[in-house]
């Protein structure tokens, strides 16, 4: 009888390898993947040499797949275009939902294989006959929040192995292995490999960066900033005025190259409005509903009331006004530890019915 075949993607970093170790513990025929998204051999984390050494301490077939084109119309592309808009991107989201459970979910699937499998830490489960996205037993460590497109996806194909575990004992035992994975992490977006935003903008985009009026929501000029692509809502560094208080973005035009600030109470929302929404068919939103919402990945999430919802785009008010709600970044929607929705964020609103 054939064993059960997973194919997992390895990036070279220590959760997906001692993902593939786990797999092969329970039983799994293996296969690993490395995907070429940029780049020639990536520093860091992302390294096929090391993922392919990992592969072969598994014992393990490994293929390398070129998925630069495609990683460079949806995700590069998305990134650029999210900061002309003056929006504050989000690319691991997007990978996530046309890369990794995109292209290389159906690669997976061609190659005979039962599920996909990352070494993400979130959970999918199935209850009461329903296939669930949940977050991980480590709440600290938890990515449900860049996985909500996966709402979309055939989530019986998918499996993380650690969404049961805590990243400390994965370290501690993928140490005792001897695994040659890389076990530090950067928290930068990965294909900007060292460069800064400015230097990857005008060089890979051809983005003209220019200085620009600072001004307050009076409408004075106050100062001079050196580019509206540097900067995001809420953000105070870098702004090099003094105004014998705090003051803090508000929002960011990028069509009259111009940064709008406010004092702190001015940079909370009640409301927040989103779109392109993706939602669990078996969780169905109705007005009226009482979620938790999550507004960028390192927040808890906070209770809100949904006041509108279409199937596509949703207007929620919080219980408690939330700070600085970014556009460009995703709402996540959570019921208890399931994912239910998630969107772009479009807007944020006070209550007296200011941006």
């Amino acid at each position: 009888m054939r064993k059960k075949r997973a194919v997992v993607a390895l990036s070279g970093g220590v959760d997906s390898a001692f993902s593939a170790y786990l797999m092969l513990e329970s039983g799994y025929e293996v296969i690993g993947i490395f995907l070429k998204l940029f780049g020639s051999e990536y520093s860091g984390w992302f390294s096929e040499s090391r993922a392919r050494k990992v592969a072969e301490f598994l014992k393990i077939p490994f293929y390398s797949l070129n998925f630069r084109e495609k990683f460079e119309k949806k995700v590069i592309s998305y990134f650029i275009n999210s900061y002309l808009k003056g929006e504050t991107p989000n690319p691991c989201i997007v990978c996530n939902r046309y890369i990794k459970f995109g292209y290389l979910l159906n690669k997976a699937l061609e190659l005979g294989g039962e599920c996909l499998v990352t070494g993400h830490y979130a959970r999918i489960k199935e209850e009461n006959g329903e296939w669930g996205l949940f977050r991980g037993v480590d709440v600290d460590k938890d990515q449900s929040y860049f996985l909500f497109p996966l709402l979309e996806k055939p989530l019986s194909k998918i499996y993380f192995p650690l969404g049961e575990w805590r990243k400390e004992r994965v370290h501690q035992e993928a140490r005792r292995i001897g695994i040659p994975a890389l076990f530090h992490e950067s928290q930068e977006v990965c294909f900007l490999e060292g460069r800064g935003i400015k230097e990857f903008l005008t060089k890979e985009g051809g983005v003209s960066i220019c200085p620009g009026p600072i001004i307050t929501t009076e409408g004075k000029i106050v100062g001079e900033h050196p580019g509206v692509y540097f900067f995001t809502i809420g953000q105070r560094r870098g702004l090099k005025i003094k105004l014998g208080e705090p003051y803090y973005i508000k929002e960011i035009i990028p069509e009259e190259n111009k940064i709008v600030i406010g004092k702190r109470e001015e940079i909370y929302s009640s409301i927040l409005e989103a779109e392109e929404v993706i939602a669990d068919k078996n969780f169905p939103l109705k007005q009226g509903d009482i979620v938790e919402a999550k507004i960028r990945y390192l927040v808890k999430p906070e209770k809100a009331e949904v006041i509108y919802w279409d199937g596509r785009r949703i207007r929620l008010r919080f219980f408690h006004p939330q700070w600085a709600v970014t556009p460009g970044q995703a709402v996540v929607l959570y019921r208890e530890d399931r994912v239910i929705a998630g969107g772009w964020i479009r807007r944020g609103v006070r209550e007296n019915g200011n941006h």
